[in-house]
């Protein structure tokens, strides 16, 4: 792996180009949970200009000797991540570490995108409304005992459990294939609730999506969420005009 030197002495010359605004370490290296098999994942920013003169050429560069791996945004492409409703545009920059910034602007672009108020308590509760209503497809299908329906309905419906816990805290969901590190960064429990995660996979029942169900209406509870104790008004709220622009946001039917 590299040493800090040997690292910036790669990056250097991006440092001293007029056309960039910024360079930031994205990816499992800017983590905790980085090991030898980690590449360097590196966002380039650029000035909207410089960009159009080669978005039609290389936008990525791997070099697998360092395992660095480069890509290229122009500013305009960056700063639109503040308003993205999709996760990967949020969850990286969290933890992202700066390694140059021309003017300011990258860090004062971070902090809004990596910023979660807006639509969270109704994307909370359109989600906490997937999941039931996933639990109640569920019960049909292991009547019919279709198994792949059975397997990927219950799969979705964990990932949608997933996603809610983190949002509960205040946190974007992070890629899937690195929720289980990224538990460790929620508020306490979160070895009970990956237990209830992988026994909802492992087995498919409507008695282990209750339990899972039960540790969701705790959380929900403890940040002082109470919606979901009146499933009623919950599924009229949803089906309300309010909800059409949340439900073309961020639904996952």
């Amino acid at each position: 792996m590299l040493n800090k030197s040997e690292f910036d002495k790669q990056l250097e010359k991006y440092y001293s180009d007029d056309n960039v605004f910024g360079v930031i370490l994205v990816g499992s290296s800017s983590h905790y949970y980085k090991d030898s098999n980690s590449d360097y994942d590196i966002e380039i920013i650029v000035n909207n200009e410089y960009y159009k003169q080669i978005k039609n050429k290389k936008l990525i560069i791997r070099d697998h000797k360092t395992k660095l791996e480069v890509l290229f945004l122009s500013f305009l492409n960056f700063e639109s991540k503040i308003n993205s409703v999709l996760d990967i545009n949020h969850w990286p920059y969290v933890k992202g570490k700066i390694l140059y910034d021309k003017n300011g602007s990258i860090s004062n672009a971070i902090k809004k995108i990596s910023k979660m108020e807006n639509d969270l308590s109704h994307r909370i509760k359109l989600t906490y409304f997937e999941f039931i209503m996933l639990k109640s497809k569920i019960r049909r299908i292991l009547d019919t005992g279709e198994e792949l329906n059975l397997r990927l309905t219950s799969s979705q419906l964990a990932i949608i459990a997933s996603k809610m816990f983190f949002l509960i805290q205040k946190q974007w969901p992070p890629i899937i294939y690195w929720t289980a590190q990224n538990f460790q960064y929620l508020v306490d429990e979160e070895q009970a609730f990956k237990y209830l995660l992988l026994q909802v996979f492992n087995d498919p029942s409507i008695k282990n999506i209750e339990k899972l169900q039960n540790g969701i209406e705790m959380q929900l509870q403890r940040f002082g969420y109470d919606f979901w104790c009146d499933k009623e008004t919950l599924i009229s709220d949803i089906s309300s005009d309010e909800y059409i622009c949340i439900r073309e946001k961020y639904s996952f039917f």
